[in-house]
């Protein structure tokens, strides 16, 4: 990776961005039916909800500290929020972060941008993880993924993690989060409602209901069958089925009868 120089010799380093047209227009066919995932304002409601930030930092946690040029894998970087808490906790570590939409690539290339952990050790695929993913196998030390796998149906979600076993290395770490035991979607946003209003966030709150019309389309799709939500039993078999093993939860979300409905989940190669 080369760094960009600006004026009076300073450094203006982003991570590279590999695109990918077939990617670009798998994102599109995806999308066609259920808005454009730019509707999500990621940054100024989603991410600054106690539930999410309660989800993001328990699977940020559960990534063991890894020694620098170790290697690790972001499976749906999104606009690179666990990426710079793996930096943090790992300096010197390497981040290859997978996504299918340009449009969070960029976003992860400006946020990333301004981390100063991430210089010469990021760079970004445009990719369809559902597809072979173009790393060697055995050669990635953990992969990590936030709030992806659920979007998948069934099929594509084994097909996923048997892409983790095969670029893991033997006894390495996969951490990842997911909605399960197909709690419905307004049982989750309600709950997430909830905690943002207690915790005073009643601005970010009315943005978010904004784009909960976008988000039920999710709900709309996993009942057709085009997203997954699996049952926690349903999703160890899948990752016992992917060649991945000692499947352990790590943190539970649970709703107001103690169902579990999102969960993070720790297995090893």
């Amino acid at each position: 990776m080369t760094a960009d120089h600006g004026p009076a010799g300073e450094t203006n380093w982003q991570p590279p961005i590999k695109e990918n047209p077939l990617a670009e227009h798998r994102l599109r066919q995806l999308w066609e039916d259920y808005g454009d995932e730019e509707k999500f304002i990621y940054e100024n409601t989603y991410i600054w909800l106690p539930e999410t930030r309660e989800m993001w930092q328990a699977t940020a946690d559960a990534v063991p500290a890894l020694q620098p040029g170790a290697l690790v894998v972001d499976m749906g970087i999104g606009p690179g929020f666990m990426t710079t808490e793996i930096l943090k906790k790992s300096p010197g570590v390497k981040i290859t972060g997978l996504d299918i939409s340009i449009n969070f690539l960029k976003q992860a290339q400006n946020k990333l941008s301004q981390v100063p952990e991430a210089r010469e050790n990021v760079e970004l695929i445009q990719h369809d993880i559902t597809q072979p993913w173009p790393i060697d196998s055995a050669s990635v030390d953990a992969v990590v993924s936030n709030w992806v796998t659920q979007y998948h149906d069934a099929d594509e979600q084994q097909r996923i993690f048997s892409e983790v076993a095969r670029v893991l290395k033997p006894g390495c770490p996969f951490v990842m989060n997911s909605m399960v035991n197909k709690i419905p979607f307004g049982a989750v946003v309600s709950g997430i409602i909830a905690k943002a209003n207690a915790a005073g966030l009643q601005e970010n709150v009315a943005n978010y209901i904004k784009n909960v019309p976008i988000a039920q389309k999710f709900g709309e799709a996993a009942q057709k069958g085009w997203a997954f939500n699996p049952t926690i039993e349903e999703l160890e078999n899948m990752h016992k089925k992917a060649g991945l093993k000692d499947f352990q939860v790590i943190t539970r979300f649970v709703t107001e009868q103690e169902i579990p409905y999102l969960v993070v989940v720790r297995s090893l190669r």
